[in-house]
């Protein structure tokens, strides 16, 4: 998404956008941390954009031949991303990915969001972190014995108790944009310039909302 180059022409500090379309939350999450680090004498307002909870990367050195995100001309390989949604990885996984390994994924996504809040607070910086990807609670696997679990953990308690995190099926960047009839593309992004303006006075306005500038 460009939408960084817009919200630079709103603001009087100084923008770097250090993101990658596609990629999972926990490289996200990691290469946020790893930038911090060479800039230990800065202090940050960190904004975060958060992935799908079913994406991975793959660390792989070599391409899987014949899967279907591996073709040049598909998104997933833009700057050699090999990052893919996990329940399209094939058949066999599609079928897993429908049981309970969604409810790993989410467990997996609220205590990670806790401690990557925590690390940046840790730091010293200032965040906003919201849930770019469209990430539902409504899947049939994930009944009330799960919810019920879940929705008692502190990490889920805390990271939907904050006003600078957007976290969960709370908020993504696709409903957004049908609410403020924003166009995206095919991948949910925002298809346009004028869009990302548009979104970028939005996300000033939330930032000024909880006085982080």
């Amino acid at each position: 998404m460009d939408w960084p180059g817009q919200f630079a022409t709103l603001v009087s500090n100084h923008v770097t956008n250090i993101s990658s379309r596609g990629r999972s939350n926990l490289y996200i999450w990691s290469s946020v941390v790893n930038y911090l680090a060479t800039k230990p004498n800065e202090k940050f307002l960190v904004i975060v954009g958060n992935s799908f909870v079913t994406r991975t990367d793959s660390w792989i050195g070599e391409p899987r031949i014949g899967e279907f995100w591996d073709h040049e001309s598909h998104p997933e390989r833009e700057r050699w991303n090999r990052s893919t949604p996990l329940q399209h990885f094939d058949q066999r996984y599609a079928e897993w990915f429908k049981t309970a390994d969604i409810c790993t994924l989410w467990q997996s996504y609220y205590y990670e969001l806790y401690s990557f809040a925590h690390t940046l607070k840790s730091l010293g910086h200032d965040f906003y972190l919201f849930n770019a990807a469209q990430n539902l609670m409504g899947d049939p696997e994930l009944n009330e014995n799960f919810r019920g679990y879940l929705f008692k953990t502190p990490y889920y308690v805390w990271c939907h108790q904050q006003s600078n995190i957007l976290p969960g099926a709370t908020f993504s960047v696709r409903d957004w944009c049908k609410e403020h009839n924003v166009a995206t593309n095919e991948t949910g992004h925002i298809a346009n310039q004028e869009g990302c303006l548009v979104f970028s006075k939005w996300l000033k306005h939330e930032l000024e909302k909880v006085k982080l500038i």
